[in-house]
């Protein structure tokens, strides 16, 4: 099983690789998962998750400067990143969630939540 550290740096390379598709950089979804993302690792006091947190940071600045809605993009591609992310954590801790926030994460996409965590209903743009 990865520790915290693997766990935080694999969240990290994996979200980035979504940051550099064009159409997912200043899209909602990857902004929210990010909040989401900032958020749990606010519990956690190591250099690895802080320096993170610091540069997700800089991610959401840059990425809200031209912010747009969801496109409903089929494949949606930071759910799987942060659903991955959000398993990891509540691994770590022997199958408690370890969020900062007061609700689980959901595991699944439904398309009708509106949390930070949700993800979008699919499109139909065909662009994934």
């Amino acid at each position: 099983m990865p520790d915290l550290e693997e766990v935080v740096r694999l969240a990290h390379r994996d979200l980035g690789q979504v940051r550099r598709v064009k159409k997912c950089s200043n899209c909602e979804c990857l902004l929210d998962v990010l909040e989401a993302v900032q958020g749990d690792l606010a519990r956690f006091e190591s250099p690895e998750a802080q320096a993170v947190r610091v540069s997700m940071q800089g991610w959401l600045e840059e990425g809200n400067k031209e912010r747009h809605k969801c496109l409903g993009c089929e494949n949606c591609l930071p759910i799987e990143p942060y659903n991955q992310f959000s398993r990891s954590l509540r691994d770590l801790e022997g199958g408690t969630i370890i969020s900062a926030r007061e609700e689980p994460e959901p595991t699944t996409l439904s398309g009708s939540e509106s949390s930070p965590a949700a993800a979008p209903p699919p499109c139909d743009c065909g662009d994934t």
